[in-house]
């Protein structure tokens, strides 16, 4: 999945209602709004909710014939500081605890969930993969998604640029058969760290620098066979800087394309004859930190 896939790009919706089936926006994207706890925890939770549903649909796929889905991961990303990864590991730790979700009490939102969002999503974005028609569908699945995730420690892995701490399961993807964990760390998380199954990723940590940016949006990528189920939880103002840097890379790229056709055999120019113009459809989006720039027309 590219930024195609979680952007509405050059589509016009003055005149037409956004559905699942003409947005991916709509399809794919879920924003976090205030800032209290209480209300930071209602949209953590849901997050948490999608999580289970789709590992729940994933082994419905499976009963079905698709192919088996061996890892299916959550991410969570506020911030970068390591001592407020352990904080945030033990929220969640303990809104899974007081979710429900070993008992039958946390069906009726789980159902009211699948039923307004997972569901009707899936039924006009799967295509030809086996998809559920109701929540009771899926609903013999639950106990052994929540099990995979829940295992016989904590759902939450820690995963930042310290020691993994001691006290936690070791993540391997490479050697380990299943891993169904939520994942919480920072710049490990955000840059060059492959996260495999990702499904649901719940990201609220602010950067100012383009560059940085593209480096933490984990929730690219491929995605067989669950493609419907992935969900970005994520503000408005991060997703409008993402979609302003999708524009920028666009609008550079085509400056690129004027000088690509070589002229009498030869290059037109060298990358040290033109400055690049890198576009900036959101001002307080800056290309990258001021100390990383050596030319750069702007327009």
């Amino acid at each position: 999945m590219g930024a195609s896939d979680f952007h509405d790009i050059d589509i016009d919706f003055d005149q037409v209602e956004r559905t699942f089936a003409n947005s991916v926006q709509k399809a794919h994207v879920r924003f976090v709004s205030g800032q209290y706890e209480k209300k930071k925890n209602k949209a953590l939770l849901e997050a948490l909710d999608a999580f289970v549903l789709s590992g729940a649909i994933k082994l419905y796929r499976e009963a079905r014939g698709t192919k088996a889905f061996r890892h299916h991961t959550m991410l969570v990303h506020e911030g970068m500081r390591t001592a407020a990864h352990k904080e945030l590991a033990d929220r969640i730790t303990d809104l899974w605890n007081k979710s429900g979700y070993y008992s039958a009490t946390a069906y009726t939102r789980l159902r009211g969930l699948f039923d307004k969002d997972l569901g009707p999503v899936s039924r006009v974005r799967a295509g030809d993969i086996p998809t559920p028609n109701s929540f009771d569908e899926i609903l013999p699945y639950l106990p052994k998604a929540i099990a995979r995730i829940g295992g016989t420690r904590s759902p939450v892995l820690i995963v930042n640029s310290d020691k993994i701490e001691s006290d936690q399961e070791k993540l391997d993807f490479d050697t380990t058969d299943h891993v169904w964990r939520i994942l919480v760390g920072g710049n490990k998380l955000a840059r060059g760290f492959t996260v495999e199954g990702l499904t649901v990723s719940y990201y609220t940590r602010v950067a100012k620098q383009a560059d940085t940016m593209m480096q933490m949006g984990r929730w690219f990528g491929f995605r067989q066979n669950y493609q419907d189920l992935v969900r970005l939880y994520t503000t408005v103002e991060l997703y409008e800087g993402f979609e302003a840097i999708v524009r920028d890379e666009e609008f550079f790229r085509s400056e690129l394309r004027q000088y690509a056709a070589p002229v009498g055999g030869k290059p037109q120019v060298t990358p040290q004859d033109v400055p690049p113009l890198v576009g900036s459809h959101l001002p307080r989006i800056k290309p990258t930190a001021a100390n990383k720039k050596l030319q750069q027309g702007a327009r």
